[in-house]
């Protein structure tokens, strides 16, 4: 898929796997039950893609990347109007990240942010300040840390 698309255009993408009792936030239960477990991460996706959606415009387009691919239904009434879905491919995460990288920048889009689906507080000011970041003159790859060693955004430019 080859989107036309205005100059600098970005797309900001929240990994995520589509929000099934026993298939997401799994490490919580027995804490919580697998349906709890669900609900948690249903309010975490609807937290982040709707900071996300406070920054999307014509050149940035907000999405969830998401597993597994033929699920797309699990997604309805669940994000702000205009996001967009994007299948996820790979084995692991790592791969899942690359191809979805990959993807974005071969629809066209100059900049890829990648965003972790656990992050409900996540300012948008700091999205706004990664997206500045990498479309400035010297630019081209954006790095956001967890404090558990993983990752609240990845922001990769063309």
């Amino acid at each position: 898929m080859h989107l036309n698309l205005p100059p600098r255009s970005c797309a900001l993408a929240v990994m995520a796997k589509t929000p099934r009792a026993g298939a997401v936030k799994t490490r919580l239960v027995p804490a919580l039950d697998a349906v709890e477990a669900a609900l948690l991460n249903t309010c975490f996706l609807r937290d982040v893609t709707g900071c996300i959606a406070t920054l999307t415009s014509k050149s940035i387009h907000g999405y969830v990347a998401y597993t597994p691919a033929g699920q797309e239904s699990a997604f309805d009434g669940l994000l702000p109007a205009g996001f967009r879905l994007l299948p996820q491919r790979g084995a692991d995460l790592g791969e899942r990240l690359l191809h979805a990288t990959e993807d974005f920048l071969a629809a066209g889009y100059e900049a890829v942010c990648l965003i972790n689906s656990d992050s409900p507080t996540l300012p948008s000011e700091l999205l706004r300040r990664a997206i500045h970041a990498l479309t400035s003159a010297e630019g081209r790859l954006v790095l956001g840390e967890a404090v558990d060693g993983g990752y609240y955004l990845i922001i990769r430019e063309k």
